[in-house]
């Protein structure tokens, strides 16, 4: 069964989805696709993608990553659409590549009393 998991990498530039056979089939994914070195991603399990979808994604290999439609027929709802994708599933929201990183950095200075751009 095929599953979607969150990727991440330590410098947040490439974060999405993918859809997967396994935890670690859906990091090396991402590793190959991005060009990382193997260990750099981390995955996180989403949720299961039903056999109908798979169909109407006309899904090939052992993973890939997912359509919008995709992604909002799984639950996801997209606060921002464009560049810099921001989905939420549930309670968590889940920041695309370079908007994830600018995200962890304010987080880390948001007592800073000023910022330079």
């Amino acid at each position: 069964m095929k599953k979607l998991y969150w990727i991440t990498t330590d410098d947040h530039d490439e974060d999405w989805f993918v859809v997967s056979t396994s935890s670690e089939e859906a990091a090396r994914f991402h590793v190959e696709s991005e060009g990382y070195d193997e260990g750099d991603a981390k995955s996180e399990f989403i949720c299961d993608v039903p056999g109908k979808l798979l169909v109407s994604e006309r899904a090939t290999g052992i993973s890939w990553w997912p359509s919008n439609d995709m992604i909002k027929s799984l639950g996801g709802v997209f606060i921002k659409e464009g560049d810099a994708r921001v989905v939420r599933f549930g309670d968590k929201t889940y920041s695309e590549g370079l908007l994830g990183s600018i995200a962890e950095a304010a987080r880390k200075i948001k007592n800073a009393k000023e910022i330079v751009y």
